[in-house]
């Protein structure tokens, strides 16, 4: 958040601390007079031009339609799992394998015994969870009527679940049983795209945030079967079942919806939650202001403060590019409003400062979610080929070889038998293939997303030519039309 932003809130939660003169109150009330009901008489419009194009305006619009079958919920499940986990809490053994396997990060959580321990005396209750793999959609009956009160209580511990699955991945490689890997994997991958049925913004973050749990434990299975042609075909298959990307305007929709709602529970600034200048929140403290209380206990205010919000959505989504999955496009839209949002200074204009999301992050964390898809799935198709010789280039794997941060080729290089491949991640820009560890020290703002694949042998003779094939077709060939989202 801007500086500028947090001071004219601050301003905001000071009105009534020091006090109106009479001459004040005149001008306050006379720009109400003007300005409420010619803004206010807006709302209708702007709500049929917002329906116009597609977007949800009511809490009825952003329930599954048709509704999802109970047997096809995943969310039926996860609510039993998330009891069931509440409970394991209450064990000694479950809380201190689990603070080891959330902040050790420098060892690998395979090699630590209290976790093995608790993934044998656990493993039931894992198990359970590798069923979240064959549900493909998610609908926890959420009441999005209630606005800014909504909580997301689940997700939390969705990626605890999520945690725990990729050790048992990480440790079932170790003993040499890969499809139970795959099965952990599996649910993994699953419970991120679930997490996208939601439609809010938090809801795709942490789906992203559990997708890259999942791709780092992959990584881990890949490595160990990289000259396993059957186990590479097992997941490829897997991993070509999920999508790749997924819709940012529907991300988007529960914030439309529940701003609205936000505003028309407003009665008086106490009621708000406004924004400190260290980026927290805090509740002001109730005082006998007659203008605060008179200003949002009428309704006409409200509806003049509601108007403005979806004025504001409006221009956004007229800015939108036509792809619900173009992240950098998105991306730029919304940046471009929220700068004339910052150069709006007008009174109707504070609650749009207050409510309007930041979404540069998510913009790019949408990008990065693609760029490691792509990189695994373009890895096993790599190491599929690599038995009759690595191309010279990725152009044979169409856009399934491009970058999503930069619209440029994924990087590739190859190295003995092997090769390396990167994107160049949340900065856009390239660190030759930098590339973070946790636990290293080392920031996770200037490297790259990299994959590598190493072998001590020398390498075979590439029978590929730039931008061509072999004569006889790759076991990594051109993939099934629709299997993955470019």
């Amino acid at each position: 958040m801007s500086e500028n932003r947090s001071r004219k809130w601050l301003k905001i939660s000071c009105i009534g601390c020091v006090g109106l003169p009479c001459v004040g109150l005149m001008l306050t009330f006379g720009w109400v007079k003007c300005q409420v009901g010619k803004i206010g008489d807006q709302l209708p419009k702007e709500l049929a031009a917002l329906k116009k194009m597609g977007v949800p305006t009511e809490p009825a619009d952003l329930a599954p339609n048709p509704p999802i079958p109970t047997g096809q919920n995943a969310g039926v499940l996860l609510e039993e799992l998330i009891a069931e986990l509440k409970e394991l809490r209450n064990d000694a053994n479950y809380k201190k394998a689990y603070n080891e396997l959330s902040s050790n990060r420098k060892a690998n959580p395979e090699d630590n015994p209290l976790v093995v321990t608790a993934i044998a005396q656990f493993g039931g209750y894992l198990k359970k969870a590798d069923r979240l793999g064959s549900f493909r959609r998610l609908d926890f009956h959420r009441d999005y009527s209630l606005g800014a009160s909504l909580m997301f209580p689940e997700y939390a511990d969705i990626k605890e679940i999520a945690k725990w699955q990729a050790a048992r991945s990480r440790l079932y490689i170790k003993e040499g049983n890969l499809s139970g890997s795959l099965s952990a994997l599996r649910s993994i991958f699953a419970m991120a795209r679930q997490c996208f049925d939601e439609p809010t913004i938090i809801s795709a973050l942490v789906g992203i945030a559990i997708d890259a749990i999942g791709q780092r434990a992959f990584e881990t299975h890949l490595e160990a079967i990289k000259a396993n042609q059957p186990a590479l075909a097992e997941a490829r298959n897997m991993l070509e079942s999920f999508q790749s990307d997924f819709n940012l305007k529907w991300s988007l929709a529960g914030e439309v919806i529940m701003g609205r709602i936000y505003i028309q529970s407003l009665r008086k600034w106490n009621d708000a939650m406004w924004m400190d200048s260290e980026g927290g929140y805090e509740t002001e403290p109730s005082r006998p202001d007659p203008i605060d209380r008179m200003t949002l206990g009428d309704p006409s205010v409200r509806r003049m403060f509601e108007a403005k919000y979806l004025e504001l959505w409006r221009k956004a989504h007229e800015q939108m590019p036509k792809s619900n999955s173009d992240w950098k496009g998105i991306g730029k839209a919304m940046a471009t409003i929220e700068k004339t949002l910052e150069n709006d200074n007008s009174a109707e204009n504070y609650l749009n400062q207050i409510l309007y999301p930041v979404f540069g992050q998510f913009a790019n964390a949408a990008g990065l979610f693609q760029a490691r898809y792509r990189l695994s799935l373009l890895s096993i198709r790599l190491l599929q080929d690599r038995v009759r010789g690595l191309p010279t280039d990725l152009t044979r794997y169409g856009q399934l070889a491009i970058d999503p941060m930069d619209g440029k080729p994924i990087r590739y290089i190859r190295k003995g038998g092997g090769f390396k491949i990167w994107s160049v991640g949340r900065d856009e820009v390239d660190n030759k293939g930098a590339k973070y560890y946790p636990g290293s020290g080392m920031s996770n703002q200037n490297v790259d997303e990299v994959m590598y694949f190493f072998y001590p042998e020398k390498a075979p003779p590439p029978r590929f030519q730039a931008g061509g094939m072999s004569t006889t077709t790759p076991i990594g060939g051109p993939p099934t039309a629709g299997t993955y989202s470019p």
